[in-house]
């Protein structure tokens, strides 16, 4: 078998496992926002060059960390 072909089922391999065990680690919800927010968060999005989902998971994270902060939890 060629080394390079065997070096792509390798790195499939390592992507498909790694990728999987990042969706387990997920949950997946459906939302309706007003579109106000969608274009705002939008619009931030292409500034920090991230898609829609990752800003929004961002905000979120950074949401819950302020929020526990302010509360004196990490």
């Amino acid at each position: 078998m060629n080394t390079n072909v065997l070096s792509l089922a390798i790195l499939e391999d390592v992507w498909y496992r790694s990728s999987m065990a990042n969706e387990n680690d997920q949950h997946k919800i459906a939302l309706s926002i007003p579109r106000e927010t969608w274009e705002a968060v939008n619009e931030l999005a292409r500034e920090h060059q991230r898609s829609f989902t990752k800003e929004l998971v961002w905000a979120l994270q950074e949401y819950v960390r302020r929020e526990r902060r302010g509360k004196g939890e990490r």
